[in-house]
């Protein structure tokens, strides 16, 4: 779990982790769902997400430098998925961060 928080930049496939841990990725799959109850890469996902937050409520970083730091191809695929795990597109939830920081 350490090595996806400190990777989030680099190629995180179910695959790679598998040959990282020296295990089958289906193994590993396995493994995510028995200890974190979801997929090796839905947590994958919500890592980035969870750090992209951060980065959105604390930083001045532009979208598409977050996007790329936490592993995402460009900021379009960013936004998307994102929306989709929180509701909100990345440019919308700072906005509300900085409006909940400011009161």
């Amino acid at each position: 779990m350490d090595y996806v928080q400190t990777h989030l930049d680099h190629n995180l496939s179910r695959e790679v982790l598998a040959a990282r841990f020296k295990i089958s990725a289906v193994h590993l799959n396995r493994l995510f769902l028995q200890t974190e109850g979801v997929s090796v890469m839905r947590y994958v996902t919500l890592q980035r997400i969870n750090a992209a937050k951060t980065m959105l409520s604390k930083g001045n970083e532009s979208i598409e430098d977050i996007a790329h730091f936490v592993g995402f191809a460009n900021g379009s695929s960013f936004g998307t998925v994102f929306r989709r795990c929180t509701g909100k597109s990345p440019r919308a939830f700072r906005k509300e961060a900085e409006e909940n920081t400011s009161k």
